[in-house]
């Protein structure tokens, strides 16, 4: 459906009135009226959203019965609303937008803006199409235009044009370090793994794993990669197979490459205990998290292995499979999101010492202890 400034061929008003203008150009030869009729019209543009803003800003304020958040938050909606409206922004962009602004200015908590992620507005920009796009890659729509660019966008893929690709791109290498266990589509794929951790729903979900799919065959046939499940093409929601297939990029495991660097297999050669931690432990922790090949590497050289978590949630216990002896939570009491980041120096610097005299009893006991059981 065309918009207010699109008639049904699908040109804008601005268009229009600039093949009207050229043509007035041509009869009547006046091009400097022409040309500052044209250098105005941001301000044409600006005008009313920027009215409309300063009239919901004054009216919000009005009432003395609301409060601050009240206000932040009609505020906040009159805002988008003019932008949608009155704007050819994204709509993607203005949600994201906004939420932000509400979290940041305190008119509604920052669980808020974790839920907007779980959306099709920003989900990671599904499928590397963003950077792709900045090097010359375009992505279009049947009838040749871009498509939106947001994960569901992808639906309306028809065509991937590479002939604008940064040829610069074939001359140097591009190595991707990733979590190479996450796959793009099918039932272990990225939007039905993490789509619903970050709070999508059902029919989100399955939008996106379409949209995904949609993609993957585009890119076959256009490119002849197969990027379905490819390791390492679900990492960080899509970016690892949009960056090998649009771009050439080598995927590799991230902990080839990190620890190459930090050094920690040197490190463990000298170690008697190995201590690891990570935000929230639980059944996805095996696949491919920091702690599980921490541990995997400290196994191979028959190290003790302790975890500390912020939280542990459903699966945890798997853990106790790939190497990981014993798991610490900081958390010593229910408590909400914002108590535990508030205190976590305190929670952790207890924890740490209930973990070390857990060590210092063991240490006493010796070995008259047969060694604890993995389950």
């Amino acid at each position: 459906m065309a918009s207010k400034t699109e008639n049904i061929n699908g040109e804008s008003l601005w268009a229009q009135i600039d093949a009207r203008l050229s043509k007035s150009d041509k009869q009547s030869g006046e091009r400097k009226d022409v040309i500052a009729e044209r250098s105005y019209r941001w301000v044409v543009d600006a005008i009313l959203p920027i009215s409309m803003t300063i009239v919901a800003g004054i009216g919000v304020m009005l009432p003395e019965s609301l409060t601050r958040e009240a206000r932040i938050a009609l505020f906040t909606f009159a805002l988008a609303t003019i932008l949608w409206s009155t704007t050819k922004l994204n709509a993607a962009y203005v949600a994201l937008a906004v939420t932000i602004i509400l979290v940041l200015s305190g008119g509604r908590p920052q669980e808020a803006l974790f839920d907007s992620l779980a959306t099709d507005v920003i989900w990671l920009m599904i499928g590397a199409f963003v950077p792709a796009q900045a090097l010359g890659v375009k992505l279009l729509k049947d009838d040749g235009r871009d498509i939106e660019r947001s994960g569901t966008g992808l639906k309306d893929l028809a065509k991937i044009d590479l002939s604008g690709r940064d040829e610069r791109l074939d001359k140097v290498q591009i190595d991707v370090a990733c979590n190479i266990k996450n796959i793009l589509c099918g039932e272990k794929g990225v939007a039905r793994v993490f789509g619903p951790q970050k709070g999508a729903t059902d029919e989100q979900v399955e939008e996106m794993s379409d949209a995904l799919d949609k993609y993957t065959e585009i890119i076959k046939r256009d490119t002849g990669k197969d990027v379905a499940e490819m390791p390492g093409g679900g990492a960080s929601g899509g970016l690892g197979a949009g960056l090998h297939a649009l771009l050439g990029a080598e995927l590799h495991s991230r902990f080839d490459i990190v620890f190459k660097y930090f050094k920690l297999d040197e490190a463990l050669e000298d170690a008697d205990l190995v201590i690891t931690a990570e935000g929230g432990i639980n059944f996805q922790t095996p696949n491919g998290k920091i702690p599980s090949e921490v541990a995997r590497r400290a196994k191979q050289r028959n190290l003790p292995v302790l975890a500390i978590a912020g939280s542990l949630n459903k699966g945890a216990r798997d853990n106790y499979e790939i190497g990981i002896d014993a798991i610490f939570s900081i958390l010593r009491e229910p408590c909400t999101l914002d108590e535990a980041i508030e205190n976590a120096p305190e929670l952790l610097e207890k924890c740490a010492e209930n973990v070390m005299r857990t060590i210092f009893v063991g240490k006493e006991l010796g070995g008259k202890l047969p060694k604890a059981p993995n389950k």
